[in-house]
């Protein structure tokens, strides 16, 4: 006799090596009934855990391993276990090219105001002020699309 099982797991992220993070997402299944009759197993082949299933696109997820152990519990009795887990790691390509270049390259630019002679203090000015406003728009856009999380 063969059982399905449908599931839906919610995992909180760790983000303390953002965005070069790597999440492992792992799961214990058991069972209650100590006969030997049953066997819990798992087999890529006839997992339903795909990688076109992921909600987040903006991760790569390893393959899917599985392992077999027996729990001693309660009056000695063996019970299955299931072990299986994924590792989720952050594609960081689109955080590199749309959050640090540019923010390296707005930097970089500040340099351009030693280029203003030192009797042009109006333009010097104004190249300090362009670029710190420049910074501030990006941040309020790149804002919105890291995670909002507080790092205390």
């Amino acid at each position: 006799c063969q059982m399905g099982v449908t599931s839906r797991f919610h995992e909180q992220f760790e983000f303390q090596r953002f965005p070069l993070d790597a999440q492992p997402l792992n799961i214990v299944v058991s069972s209650d009934n100590h006969d030997d009759t049953v066997v819990l197993y798992g087999d890529d082949k006839q997992s339903l855990v795909r990688k076109e299933f992921m909600v987040l696109n903006e991760f790569t997820m390893s393959e899917m391993k599985f392992f077999r152990a027996r729990a001693k519990r309660d009056g000695g009795y063996g019970y299955p276990l299931l072990y299986t887990g994924v590792v989720v790691t952050r594609n960081y390509g689109y955080y590199i090219w749309n959050v640090f270049l540019p923010i390296f390259l707005i930097t970089l630019m500040s340099v351009t105001a030693f280029v203003v002679p030192l009797d042009q203090v109006a333009e010097r000015c104004g190249v300090i002020f362009t670029l710190l406003l420049t910074s501030v728009a990006f941040k309020f856009v790149v804002g919105q699309d890291l995670p909002k999380i507080s790092y205390n």
